[in-house]
């Protein structure tokens, strides 16, 4: 599955992309903003967007709601620091596959993306 990364901290999306490539995964773009986000979606077409909320430029819910209007087909999840209902409900809203916080277990991430990857599959 290829995935895109989108965070403003590098060394969060360096071991982001590390652990997601030894699980398998094919990240094929890792931006520091939404508008560059945008532009790696368009070049990479990626099937999955792992985009953090508080992204520069365009924040996790306006990247979800373009790349969806563009890229019906690509499955997003939005990661945030802050979590609480009100952003999950947003994120969905925007038509984010899930809201996660980033504190999140890995074993708890790597099984939300197996799941998600079955039903891109499935489509």
């Amino acid at each position: 599955m290829k995935v895109l990364l989108v965070d403003d901290h590098p060394i969060y999306l360096e071991g982001l992309r590390n652990w997601l490539t030894v699980h398998g995964y094919e990240v094929i773009g890792m931006a520091g903003d939404g508008l560059t986000a945008l532009a790696y979606a368009r070049s990479g077409q990626p099937d999955l967007v792992l985009v953090d909320l508080d992204t520069p430029g365009y924040n996790g819910l306006e990247v979800s709601r373009l790349l969806k209007a563009e890229f019906a087909h690509v499955a997003i999840v939005i990661l945030a620091v802050s979590f609480d209902r009100s952003i999950v409900e947003a994120a969905l809203r925007c038509g984010a596959s899930d809201c996660l916080p980033k504190n999140i277990q890995p074993e708890i991430l790597l099984h939300i993306l197996s799941h998600i990857e079955g039903r891109l599959r499935a489509a």
